[in-house]
């Protein structure tokens, strides 16, 4: 999470989030009718990092080491 910036953005009449994380290409999320839309989504998306930062990997039984 601490690797990726957004920031909001004018497009039009509707607004759109820019995505930046380290290392990959720049995304976008589009469609927000308000900038508080967008901040909503944003803050969503950094709780959903932080819970996918905490979650332990799972291997499959047959890649298990024993």
């Amino acid at each position: 999470m601490s690797n990726t910036t957004y920031e909001i953005i004018k497009d039009g009449d509707r607004y759109k989030v820019q995505i930046k994380r380290l290392g990959e290409f720049v995304h976008e999320a589009d469609g927000f009718a308000s900038i508080f839309d967008g901040k909503s989504w944003v803050a969503q998306d950094e709780h959903l990092a932080v819970i996918d930062e905490q979650q332990e990997p799972v291997a499959p039984p047959h890649l298990r080491v024993v």
